[in-house]
């Protein structure tokens, strides 16, 4: 991975020289892998990802509850805060 960002720099600094901008930072930079969305991230959607468990405060203004494929298949229980063994497995 290293030899494919040098070569990619190497080629935004011929790139650059040639058009007197200095481009090798920016071919590396488009380079990079795509940011892992995480749970506190507002592109996080409860119902499709980690374990499809939306709590009373959720982000996307859904149902609290359990979710599969997208569909609420179990209202939220409050035992289930804190821990997630008690969440059906359904």
């Amino acid at each position: 991975m290293l030899t494919i960002h040098r070569a990619l720099f190497a080629s935004g600094l011929v790139l650059g020289a040639a058009f007197g901008v200095p481009a090798g930072g920016v071919l590396v930079a488009s380079a990079q892998a795509a940011p892992v969305v995480q749970e506190d991230d507002p592109g996080w959607d409860c119902r499709t990802m980690g374990d499809r468990v939306c709590g009373p405060t959720n982000a996307q203004g859904v149902a609290a509850g359990l979710y599969r494929d997208g569909a609420l298949v179990s209202a939220w229980d409050p035992a289930w805060y804190g821990h997630p063994e008690l969440v059906p497995a359904s």
